[in-house]
């Protein structure tokens, strides 16, 4: 069974394999911190959070650093706003966005190419029981923002504004999240394709030309005003 903590193993070993540099932060710490947001994803969980981070420097001399933030929920029950049964099997999958930046820093490790990068891995289970956060629940996160909570399944966003702004906080200047965040996309492009918004058509036109040279299907989605 994957929890926050196992994958957090997981993370630590890849780090030992190739060199990176690996943080875990527990939920003490998490707090301490003032990542409100992860802690209560978490918190209706006997399996606490994990902030995870990963360090590779490939150009030390460079000041640019490329923030790779994966949401790593690794069972999405949807919380006291719980999912359908139909297809609850599948919320194992939900750590998908931290599952490809592990896979992607195997790649890092083996190649090693001139870029340094700050890789994000917040990690949580979403359940329910007695201490889970609510609908209704305002949540102070690391950035000072405080988030009313309307439906304890978008849980996915808020672990990921915590992981964005710690990136940034450790030094990215850039940043790429990668997550399983919405059913819309399925809606969307059902199984055929990636959806991608950006707010940086330069940063995003690489990643979409590398996309078609590996025959992976990524399709570029309006971006919203003012997000």
């Amino acid at each position: 069974m994957l929890v926050p903590a196992s994958l957090a193993e997981e993370a630590v070993k890849l780090a030992q394999r190739h060199g990176f540099a690996i943080q875990v932060l527990d939920e003490r710490e998490i707090a301490a911190r003032g990542m409100g947001g992860l802690i209560a994803v978490g918190g209706g969980s006997v399996h606490p959070p994990r902030m995870i981070t990963l360090r590779y420097e490939g150009d030390p001399g460079s000041a640019d650093v490329l923030g790779l933030v994966g949401k790593g929920v690794t069972f999405d029950t949807g919380g006291v706003s719980m999912k359908k049964p139909e297809g609850m099997e599948e919320m194992i999958s939900d750590m998908g966005g931290a599952a490809t930046l592990l896979g992607a820093l195997h790649v890092v490790g083996t190649l090693k190419p001139k870029i340094n990068l700050v890789v994000v891995i917040p990690s949580a289970e979403n359940a329910t029981s007695g201490s889970a956060y609510r609908p209704g629940d305002i949540v102070t996160l690391l950035s000072g923002h405080s988030v009313e909570v309307l439906n304890t399944d978008a849980e996915g966003r808020i672990i990921l504004a915590e992981g964005v702004t710690y990136a940034k906080q450790l030094g990215a200047t850039r940043l790429i999240d990668v997550a399983t965040l919405t059913g819309a996309i399925l809606v969307c492009l059902a199984d055929v394709a990636t959806g991608a918004v950006t707010n940086d058509d330069s940063f995003l036109r690489p990643l979409l030309d590398a996309a078609a040279g590996a025959g992976e299907k990524l399709w570029q989605l309006p971006e919203l005003s003012g997000v």
